[in-house]
């Protein structure tokens, strides 16, 4: 990529966020936090077989194209969605709308639309010993934090530890980015030896190096790239084509995967992946 490309794609995610200089950041790993448990969630013993899908909904706007998309196959029904860029009330929303347990911590208060931003977890299933990582480093201009939000999935009698991860854009530097990564990979390793894991989110790994690196780090910890065929998953620019969102597990079987093509709820496509418990 040439260095007019990369100077414009930095001046893109800059421009936006400079309007504030300063961020309310939530700091506590346990607060505040939306949960909800609904009876409407499934009880039977499940298959063996799952789906899960990550969407990163831009600023949770466009709820109810995004609720239309994840009602549509193969995301529809789906074990698991991952979200991010969400607030509590559009968590709130989707969940109920497509009856859902959910968690929801947000990291900060965004500068930009002076509502609550962080990242969420559904599920068909009970939740519980969730938790919010608060990842290194803050974006440059306004200070905003990153995290992760990470939950236990009883999938019948497995337990699934599950991260919904959303990290910096490119404002911040690449080794930075990667120190986010690892920050989280860092829970990956305190997990059970046997406990099955799954991490899915935005990753923004605008560039084929970025991808390659954060991809690299993941296998280091035995976690497997999901959805590594799928190619770009950000329909925003026109000469570029980058691969943000990924899916990566560890423990199972990884069936197929997919994304949808030029989605109305955002401009990230949703992406989904097909587990198997062995």
């Amino acid at each position: 990529m040439s260095i007019r490309a990369i100077l414009f794609l930095t001046l893109i995610f800059l421009i936006p966020l400079n309007r504030k200089k300063s961020t309310l950041n939530f700091l506590e790993a346990k607060h505040p936090f939306w949960q909800s448990e609904l009876p409407v969630a499934h009880n039977s013993a499940p298959d063996s077989i799952l789906t899960v899908v990550s969407y990163n909904i831009k600023f949770g706007i466009k709820l109810e194209e995004a609720i239309d998309e994840l009602g549509i196959h193969p995301f529809k029904g789906a074990d698991i969605i991952l979200l991010q860029e969400m607030d509590e009330w559009g968590t709130q929303y989707i969940s109920r709308k497509l009856s859902y347990n959910y968690i929801y911590y947000p990291i900060s208060n965004h500068p930009r639309h002076q509502k609550n931003f962080g990242n969420a977890i559904l599920s068909k299933w009970p939740i519980s010993q969730s938790q919010k990582i608060i990842l290194p480093h803050a974006q440059p201009i306004n200070r905003m934090k990153r995290a992760a939000t990470v939950a236990t999935i009883h999938y019948g009698d497995t337990k699934i530890r599950t991260f919904s991860v959303h990290l910096e854009t490119p404002i911040l530097s690449r080794s930075k980015r990667l120190q986010q990564l690892q920050f989280a990979l860092s829970e990956v390793e305190n997990s059970l030896k046997d406990e099955l894991v799954i991490m899915g989110g935005d990753f923004n790994s605008l560039f084929p190096n970025d991808v390659s690196m954060m991809v690299e780090m993941c296998r280091a910890k035995n976690l497997e790239w999901n959805t590594e065929y799928l190619g770009h998953t950000l329909s925003r620019f026109n000469f570029v084509k980058p691969q943000l969102d990924h899916i990566f597990s560890r423990g199972f079987v990884h069936l197929n995967s997919g994304k949808m093509n030029d989605p109305k709820g955002s401009d990230h496509f949703p992406i989904w992946t097909k587990l198997e418990i062995p």
